[in-house]
């Protein structure tokens, strides 16, 4: 395995493809049972707290983390565009509406492709679904529905 610096990989793909984030505070930390490889939450000292299953990512390469981060910096850029009424009310939705949150999954999916990282966000999505089970996993794009696209 690979010796991994998921700060610099998550610092250059802010000053490549995400520069809207650039004076984001963005804080990973490692937790154990998440229902999935990593989620991002606002951080109440203002910025966001990226969360990574520390037993999930522990054999992530670069590339597939690079899928995860792309997923998650674009749930923070979508977050940024709206309002703060606006994102309360799309989170209540999607915190009781499995429908809204399948197409909210999606809308960050197909930015994350957007940005370019389609391959590596194919690559972990394939990864995933290859090694973990998770209540969520018909939510999220399939690694099969990625690689359509990116044709």
């Amino acid at each position: 395995m690979e010796n991994i610096n998921h700060n610099k990989i998550l610092k250059q793909m802010i000053a490549k493809s995400f520069p809207e984030l650039k004076n984001t505070r963005i804080i990973i930390i490692f937790k154990e049972n998440l229902e999935t490889s990593g989620a991002i939450k606002p951080s109440l000292r203002g910025g966001y707290i990226l969360s990574l299953d520390k037993h999930r990512t522990k054999d992530y390469t670069k590339e597939l983390l690079e899928g995860l981060f792309s997923h998650e910096l674009s749930h923070i850029l979508i977050a940024n565009r709206r309002f703060l009424l606006v994102s309360g009310f799309v989170n209540l939705k999607v915190w009781f509406s499995r429908k809204a949150l399948r197409k909210e999954e999606r809308k960050v999916d197909l930015l994350a492709i957007k940005k370019g990282y389609g391959k590596q966000l194919q690559k972990q999505r394939k990864y995933a679904e290859e090694n973990f089970q998770s209540e969520l996993k018909d939510v999220y794009m399939k690694s099969e529905e990625i690689s359509k696209l990116l044709k």
